[in-house]
């Protein structure tokens, strides 16, 4: 089934392209600059400003990777976020200011549609809606929590890492000890691409059994 004939799709294709539309009309530009470009105009969820130079979680500022604004610096950008699904009926009620409707920067706008919000401590991650602190500012208020969550990590890898060192010693020692010089470790076989099927004691009903050198 092909994207175009799968309803969804076409219900979100649709809705952005009248979205990309009304963006351009003069009605939402003069909606966005009287509440989301005046001097005092700040983020409801995060309080950045409209240009404000983005911080990566390591202190160094944002800047673009790839595209045509490689190495530029990653600004923030106002606009108007709207809660309610109601404000998508017609562009005049796309336009009109309500209690649902708040001023956000573009990341917040996006994760606002992925059910998340910034972290009310650290302002800098972001967590499900539910949620009340990232794990980042939790883990700092119980040190000891996070020495035993990351002990219990390393004592499980190690146990995998055990569990995986006696599998390939068992594959090792069974291809050792079975008959077929065709049977290779993982039950794989020299002459198909299929697994091996028999066992030592009834691997001569095979097509393709060939004897070991004793």
């Amino acid at each position: 089934m092909s994207e175009t004939s799968n309803p969804q799709r076409r219900g979100i294709e649709n809705q952005r392209k009248t979205l990309s539309k009304w963006h351009r009309t003069p009605q939402w530009l003069a909606f966005r600059d009287e509440h989301a470009r005046t001097p005092d105009a700040v983020c409801f969820y995060c309080g950045k400003k409209h240009g404000e130079q983005r911080i990566r979680l390591d202190g160094e500022p944002k800047v673009f990777k790839t595209g045509k604004r490689k190495g530029q610096p990653v600004l923030v950008i106002l606009t108007v976020n709207h809660e309610s699904r109601k404000a998508y009926i017609s562009l005049e009620a796309y336009c009109t200011w309500t209690e649902d409707t708040k001023v956000c920067c573009d990341l917040c706008n996006l994760m606002f549609e992925k059910g998340k919000k910034p972290c009310p401590v650290c302002k800098a991650r972001y967590i499900m809606w539910y949620e009340q602190e990232c794990d980042h500012c939790y883990y700092e208020k119980h040190p000891d929590e996070l020495k035993e969550k990351l002990e219990n990590i390393a004592d499980r890898e190690e146990r995998n890492r055990q569990f995986k060192k006696k599998m390939a010693t068992k594959r090792r020692v069974e291809k050792r000890n079975h008959p077929c010089a065709n049977h290779l470790v993982g039950q794989g076989c020299k002459k198909s691409e299929f697994k091996c099927t028999y066992s030592p004691k009834k691997v001569e009903n095979c097509p393709s059994f060939y004897w070991k050198r004793r």
